[in-house]
């Protein structure tokens, strides 16, 4: 086959495109042209009876995309997944002999925004009572160094004494640490 037949072809394959692209077009042109007539000749009662089929109609579509968005897990925006890889190491906290001791008493959650935390925190953690008692005022300052971290956008205490921490990006394990070493930089309680 020659370049010539080869253009020719490829011209025939996309004429007979266009030409079925705006008989589709002539249709539905002609169609809403014939509703709109029938839309202008009829009676009070028949123009509200197509008033109401067009409102079925929008109803069933409506239906339709709510019915595929529910049955598509992909398309549930309400779970934040929680990171899968630890980022930090105890190396590049600020070390002291405490961290390890420390560590053992700082418990972390994840929380996703199907837990209720729609724009809230993403970690809440609890401090073993019997290591730190109700020292807010230890626990606010222990957020404040875990806020200074690049990779938190805030860290405070709640009215249960918990420090949250908002931090997409990072692990439990990491979140822990890093409020382990806030703590560590702390004067041990007396």
């Amino acid at each position: 086959m020659t370049l010539w037949e080869r253009i020719k072809t490829v011209l025939k394959r996309e004429a007979a495109d266009v030409k079925e692209g705006m008989s589709h077009v002539g249709r539905t042109l002609d169609e809403e042209l014939a509703r709109k007539e029938r839309e202008l000749n009829a009676t009070p009662s028949e123009r509200f009876d197509m008033i109401l089929e067009d409102i079925d109609e929008s109803d069933a579509r409506i239906k339709d995309i709510e019915a595929t968005l529910t049955d598509q897990p992909d398309h549930v925006a309400h779970v934040r997944p929680e990171p899968t890889h630890q980022l930090l190491e105890e190396s590049e906290v600020s070390t002291s002999l405490r961290l390890g001791e420390l560590l053992e008493t700082v418990h972390v959650s994840f929380v996703s925004l199907a837990d209720g935390g729609a724009s809230g925190p993403t970690h809440i953690v609890d401090l073993d009572a019997d290591t730190f008692g109700a020292a807010t005022a230890r626990r606010a300052k222990a957020a404040a160094g875990v806020a200074e971290h690049p990779l938190v956008s805030a860290a405070g205490v709640d009215d249960a004494g918990r420090i949250w921490v908002d931090a997409p990006a990072l692990h439990v394990q990491d979140v822990r640490l890093l409020v382990a070493a806030a703590l560590a930089d702390q004067a041990p309680p007396n």
